[in-house]
């Protein structure tokens, strides 16, 4: 009875400084919390598991979370720099209409220049629900962010409230997606382009990254903190403020437009950038191939992106107005939150006191977290 006693302690004081620091903790740190668990014995079979659900559940999560997430899966397309009315776009559309018919997508992220060449509330007739008048009729939603376009003349304040842009009367916005597998954040980087600082908007973001509990952190906004394109490139200013953020908040994938090219960028800390600005504008031979940024680039055909996020993988594909596939790739999953490790290393440390190799099960080893590839 003493060693049961002592074991529950032990797991409810080790749960307690989890939660505590559930933002700051590795995995690696939980696993090893854990190993001092794992020597109870059969006896703590119950308060084990318990324990590790009583943290996921102050951690703002569930221990259940990774289960009910394995078998979501998020579909969704991205468009940029598209509003035109003009047949490119309509083209693009078509295809997008194509790809829906294969995937059955839900919904659409707009990386910004919504309504060329001031935004007007005049022009969302002919330059947004027709040409996607087709999705619309299907129930796709689209979520926008605000490119340069759409905030000349203050014209920013009918696109935030316009009702198919869903933005809710916010420039910048987030919403969750697959039980909270996915969270989108969606900013308005005309106000942080040059080194602007636009400190509401960036004391917001860095509070929504840390309350976030989605395994999948995606950020969407116009301007590119990376690019190869010659008219405009990479806005460094405006990395040197942003990009501490989404490291810090674990951003994995963002997407921007401005350039009106294809660009799927290398690695960079940790986050894989697209530039995908050509949706209906498009500058041919606008693509340096000498800045050592490019992994797949093309300056010649317009396009979309069609991407589905799992617990596992994001898969994704970059369509032609002509349906060609011209680049395609996998990202792997971010390493899970620490409440969601702790749930599922406290699982695994359950099953090893059952089979009493005290370090693994089914040559699971206990103190190793799967990581990303």
């Amino acid at each position: 009875m003493r060693e049961f006693t002592n074991c529950t302690i032990y797991v409810i004081l080790t749960g307690v400084k989890v939660s505590q620091h559930v933002h700051e903790t590795s995995a690696m740190a939980v696993a090893d919390r854990i190993s001092g668990v794992r020597r109870c014995g059969v006896w703590s079979l119950l308060v084990l598991w318990l324990g590790w659900f009583l943290v996921g559940v102050a951690a703002g999560g569930s221990a259940l979370d990774p289960l009910a997430r394995g078998n979501a899966i998020v579909k969704f397309a991205v468009i940029g720099d598209f509003g035109t009315g003009g047949r490119a776009q309509k083209k693009v559309a078509e295809q997008m209409v194509v790809w829906h018919d294969r995937h059955h997508y839900s919904f659409v992220i707009t990386v910004g220049d919504n309504i060329y060449p001031f935004g007007s509330p005049h022009d969302y007739r002919r330059k947004f629900e027709i040409p996607y008048a087709e999705l619309l009729r299907r129930g796709v939603t689209f979520y926008a962010a605000l490119g340069n376009h759409d905030v000349k003349f203050g014209r920013w304040k009918a696109a935030i409230n316009y009702p198919l842009f869903h933005m809710n009367g916010r420039r910048y916005y987030s919403f969750t997606k697959g039980d909270g597998l996915v969270e989108f954040f969606a900013l308005d980087s005309t106000r942080l382009s040059g080194g602007r600082r636009d400190e509401e908007q960036l004391r917001w973001l860095r509070n929504a990254l840390r309350a976030s509990s989605a395994l999948w952190k995606i950020a969407y906004f116009h301007h590119p903190l990376y690019s190869s394109g010659k008219r405009h490139g990479s806005d460094v200013r405006m990395r040197r403020i942003l990009e501490p953020i989404l490291i810090e908040g674990g951003v994995r994938v963002v997407f921007s437009g401005h350039d009106h090219i294809y660009e799927r960028i290398a690695p960079q800390h940790g986050i894989t950038y697209f530039v995908t600005g050509a949706a209906g504008k498009l500058r041919r031979g606008n693509l340096n191939r000498h800045t050592g940024l490019t992994v797949v680039g093309n300056d010649e055909v317009h396009h979309f992106l069609y991407v589905e996020v799992t617990a596992h993988e994001m898969r994704f594909e970059a369509v032609s107005e002509d349906g060609v596939i011209i680049d395609s790739g996998r990202i792997a999953a971010p390493m899970p939150s620490a409440h969601h490790a702790a749930s599922v290393i406290g699982i695994l440390g359950v099953l090893g006191s059952l089979d009493g190799s005290g370090g693994t099960t089914n040559g699971t080893t206990i103190g190793r977290v799967p990581g990303v590839s």
